[in-house]
């Protein structure tokens, strides 16, 4: 996964961030924590409001979550059974998530802060809270490691950025905190594209309304993504942005990890004396500060360094120490420790490789990808047990709701006969009627609701086997890569070339084997994601696009025009950035080899609708295959003469069906071809 497994926020940074949009008029910011809970209890005997007295024992329970857990817990229990009393749902439901608060500081089962977080959800939504909704949404993703149960987290941020989006209106805090955490959860599941959409979100919304302590947060997850995309500068004004930040507000952790990761930028450069400087900057800064975890991770990037100016004994020394470290016993700690261990495997693997020592290299290879898979094998596990307890809940509430209908039925009828006791026999037997109809109807019902289940649940396992069958997949062609290349290096000087021929193909047929899983997840990902829309200025967005694509422009000579005159649009950016690259990829792959390419990009209004449109001068398509090549796996030509799989334009027509537009194809073979889109304004 990337060095996103090696650190997480803890949530007492969130709810510090939190507090300053749940009670904006408090004015313990001024006082010491202890101080402002003794000032707020010495008020409860003059509050007679009964509402009045149970927000102010919810302050003073969200107040002591920075002194005492414990405090934490009481006052919630307090303010939640004066609430009761008075049928005071903002109140019940602000205690639910203050409880939820202290059992965290309490270190206590899961289960309990998710009930409790549930249940402020609930009472929120009666009184169309939505401010608290969001925030107990996004504490309840922060429960959860992307190792657990990944789909569920991405629910829970989407669904309190929704919030945001869709009620209100106010650029709060807390929703570039909720978009922050959604884009580095992205990055800790390798879905970089996806991470660096939210980021840009989550940056604009911080500097729009100064709000430093975002900016400071999350400046090296940002950078560290952008490095993963290749784009170094950017990573670097970012890095550089966030240490000002630290700096300004003495944020040590912050500023910490800054420094550490700008030791994997200079890497990624090729950079290796700046590099070891950086690194070494970063280690004795976090042993001068006591902060166990960036020096591990410090000690990580000194054999990275070691690995870039191949002093592969180094690079020994450093990744067995890092294997013979125990380790922490809280949990999420464990899980770092076991994740910096796996990247020192990979580090110690190429330096044996590097040494020559090629049954070393397939020894630490190997018990990579055996660790690897475990963990693989426990997150399907727990998947198989999140569905598993969804399915029960869901029919434990279907046998309720059966038994509140039947029970408003049955009270109706008893009403109906006292009141219409004395109807005529002809009124009786039309009430007679209408149950008997009621009654097919809801049979009806009941039938279609059992054809939609296994059309729901077939849906289910197709997607889930295309995930986990592309997952499990991924091991054993690493496995065949590894051996192909091991036996080529072993045996280089003995094979005919014949022989080496063969293991060639067997090296590039696993390599075509890979880009097809990699499609198959981007693809099955696709399905399970839900559409994230914001206001895009189509000429920025455009702007922004081609200079994305700037190298892959400049390296095939691709003459670029636009024509656009629809101002702005309300789409998802990050599918709509994939769309269009996907068309562009095409564009350049089936140009003309004696031509220069061409490229027309437009965007004009036509009948309520933003119509796209990329026309190349390529060979071309002829009409009989105008609708089979927005099909998965249909190519109209063979791996000998163009790469590719045959989802790409899959992927665009479900991103296309996603947002409720059309996407077709004109073209006439050998003369270019032209594909447009429509999506309603």
């Amino acid at each position: 996964m990337g060095i996103w497994q090696t650190r997480y926020i803890p949530l007492a940074i969130y709810t510090a961030i939190l507090s300053l949009c749940l009670f904006p008029n408090s004015a313990f910011y001024a006082q010491t924590f202890q101080e402002t809970v003794d000032s707020l209890i010495k008020q409860l005997p003059n509050v007679q409001a009964a509402e009045a007295h149970v927000d102010l024992l919810n302050e003073i329970s969200y107040t002591n979550r920075r002194i005492s857990g414990d405090s934490t817990l009481k006052y919630g229990r307090m303010a939640r059974k004066a609430a009761i009393e008075v049928d005071y749902f903002r109140g019940q439901s602000i205690a639910h998530k203050n409880i939820g608060i202290g059992h965290y500081k309490m270190a206590a089962p899961r289960d309990s802060m998710v009930y409790h977080y549930e249940k402020a959800i609930t009472f929120a939504e009666k009184i169309n809270d939505y401010y608290t909704q969001a925030a107990c949404y996004n504490n309840l993703a922060l429960l959860f490691s992307y190792k657990e149960k990944p789909y569920t987290v991405i629910q829970y941020y989407l669904i309190g950025i929704d919030i945001f989006d869709t009620h209100i209106k106010e650029e709060k805090s807390l929703k570039a905190l909720m978009l922050a955490n959604l884009a580095q959860f992205h990055g800790a599941l390798e879905e970089y594209d996806k991470g660096l959409g939210y980021m840009e979100r989550a940056f604009d919304i911080a500097r729009r309304n100064n709000y430093t302590q975002i900016l400071s947060i999350y400046a090296d997850d940002y950078g560290r993504i952008l490095i993963k995309k290749k784009q170094f500068e950017r990573a670097a004004e970012i890095f550089a942005e966030g240490l000002r930040l630290n700096e300004a507000l003495a944020d040590k952790s912050s500023k910490a990890w800054n420094w550490s990761y700008q030791v994997d930028l200079a890497i990624a450069q090729q950079e290796c004396e700046k590099a070891e400087k950086q690194a070494k900057l970063a280690y004795d800064y976090a042993v001068q500060e006591k902060m166990a975890e960036p020096a591990t991770y410090n000690t990580l990037g000194f054999a990275k360094v070691a690995l870039c100016k191949k002093e592969y004994d180094k690079v020994l020394e450093y990744g067995k120490q890092m294997l013979e470290e125990h380790g922490a016993q809280n949990a999420d700690l464990i899980i770092k420790t076991v994740n910096i261990k796996q990247e020192a495997r990979l580090l110690l693997a190429k330096a044996m490789e590097g040494k020559g020592k090629f049954e070393e290299a397939y020894f630490y290879t190997q018990t990579y990808h055996a660790i690897n898979d475990s963990i693989l094998q426990k997150q399907k596990l727990a998947h198989a047990a999140e569905m598993e307890t969804k399915y029960q809940l869901v029919e434990k509430e279907k046998a309720i709701n059966f038994l509140q209908g039947e029970q408003s039925i049955t009270n109706r009828f008893i009403r109906r006969l006292w009141t219409f006791l004395g109807i005529i026999a002809l009124a009786g037997l039309y009430i007679f009627y209408l149950l008997f109809k009621r009654k097919e109807a809801n049979e009806l019902i009941k039938t279609k609701n059992e054809e939609l289940e296994k059309y729901i649940a077939s849906n289910l396992q197709l997607e889930n086997f295309a995930y986990i069958a592309s997952h499990d997949l991924r091991s054993p062609l690493s496995n065949i890569t590894s051996f192909a290349q091991l036996l080529k290096k072993e045996t280089k000087n003995r094979l005919a070339d014949v022989e080496i021929e063969y293991l060639n193909f067997i090296d590039s047929s696993a390599e075509n084997m890979m880009v097809l899983l990699e499609d198959i997840m981007k693809f099955s990902m696709l399905q399970k994601s839900l559409i994230s829309k914001e206001k895009i200025h189509l000429s920025e967005f455009v702007m922004d696009f081609l200079e994305g694509n700037k190298k892959l422009i400049k390296e095939h000579q691709v003459e670029v025009t636009t024509e656009i005159d629809v101002a702005y649009l309300n789409a998802d950016r990050s599918k709509l950035q994939q769309l269009m690259q996907n068309l562009l990829a095409n564009a350049i792959k089936y140009r003309k080899v004696d031509e220069i390419p061409k490229v027309a990009i437009s965007i004009l209004s036509k009948k309520g609708a933003a119509v796209f449109s990329m026309k190349d001068n390529g060979i071309g398509i002829e009409p009989t295959y105008f609708e089979r090549i927005f099909l998965l796996f249909k190519r109209l030509h063979n791996k000998t003469e163009y790469q590719g799989t045959g989802i790409g334009l899959a992927i665009c027509k479900k991103i296309v069906d996603m947002h409720g537009g059309k996407i077709w194809v004109e073209s006439t073979f050998g003369e270019g071809a032209n594909f447009s889109f429509s999506l309603p304004k």
